[in-house]
């Protein structure tokens, strides 16, 4: 049995470390688990280059960058650099390749001499048969990324927000500011589509929020807070409505309605009885709705209507609408 402490310092002549030493005691630790021991997910440095590869011809062209290599059970992961553009050829500009760092090491009876080689293969081979990491896939002479970027899930903390805003993030990257003057800005951020915006725990990425009062009249309807968001993606977002409490004199049901772009999406219905005020004050949202979107600029808007002509009045009082990434 062997249990490993690094780093010590060597006294006559122990301790003494090997390679798989290190990975196993140390990149085991930096990088993100594969869900084994000291196994980790193999990817490229997220910041590396994008697109990672390019083709001219029959010339594959893979730009510097830095990564982590898993191939085989048990051995912990490797990490590499590749400090210059390195190129590998393809067959012919029709057909299919895939393109990979290939690793070779013989005191883990792979390979017989140690190193790293870029290395093209046809498209249709498994990638578990490649003893390393598959970078991309040539197709019809157009090359497309396929390795994982990971992350480095460090925490930053800042004191505000106007100084997190001068830090360069990659995508999903958290932060904390902590002590800002104005201290709705602190809390936590993710850095999404080139920005750092705030974080909530209860529905994704803000993309952006607005309150006001919602109050209509005897059978009456009225707009309340509304927002404006931008989605870069095909996808869904999630619309959170925050109130104090509903207030109605007489009977009547409350429609709250979400628009989208001008346009109803969703709505729920919820009645209150005579001459009550019902307190729903929660951590939670009052309501929640998912809505799906297209690329672009988009617009919601919570819209209050009552449908009953017996009804003195009906308002929410302190609306907060929250758009979040679904």
């Amino acid at each position: 049995m062997t249990i490993i402490a690094h780093p010590l310092t060597q006294l006559d002549g122990s301790p003494q470390y090997t390679a798989s030493d290190y990975r196993k005691s140390v990149n085991a630790l930096l990088l993100p688990s594969d869900g084994t021991a000291f196994g980790s997910v193999q990817g490229v440095r997220a910041g590396s280059p994008s697109p990672l590869m390019t083709i001219n011809g029959t010339t594959v062209t893979v730009k510097a960058h830095a990564g982590v290599l898993c191939p085989w059970a048990g051995v912990g992961a490797y990490t590499y650099e590749m400090d210059t553009d390195t190129s590998v050829a393809v067959t012919d500009t029709t057909g299919t390749y895939k393109i990979a760092l290939v690793l070779s090491d013989p005191s883990q009876s792979h390979g017989t001499i140690p190193g790293l080689a870029l290395q093209s293969f046809p498209g249709t081979t498994a990638d578990s048969a490649i003893q390393g990491l598959v970078l991309g896939q040539i197709a019809a002479g157009a090359a497309s990324d396929l390795a994982p970027r990971i992350l480095q899930q460090t925490l930053i903390s800042v004191s505000t927000l106007s100084t997190l805003q001068t830090i360069p993030g990659v995508e999903g990257q958290r932060a904390m500011v902590t002590s800002d003057g104005t201290s709705t800005n602190n809390g936590e951020y993710r850095y999404t589509s080139g920005k750092w915006l705030a974080f909530s725990r209860t529905g994704g990425v803000l993309r952006t929020s607005a309150s006001s009062d919602l109050g209509v009249g005897i059978g009456g309807s009225g707009n309340g807070a509304a927002a404006t968001f931008s989605i870069g993606a095909q996808g869904f977002v999630t619309v959170d409505v925050y109130a104090n409490y509903l207030r109605m004199d007489g009977n009547a049901a409350g429609n709250l309605q979400i628009m989208l772009d001008g346009a109803a999406i969703a709505s729920t219905t919820r009645r209150l009885f005579n001459n009550r005020s019902v307190s729903i004050v929660t951590a939670s949202p009052s309501w929640r709705f998912t809505v799906p979107c297209q690329p672009g600029s988009h617009s919601i808007t919570v819209n209050l209507s009552v449908d009953s002509a017996s009804a003195n009045a009906i308002y929410i009082p302190a609306t907060f609408v929250q758009v979040l990434d679904a």
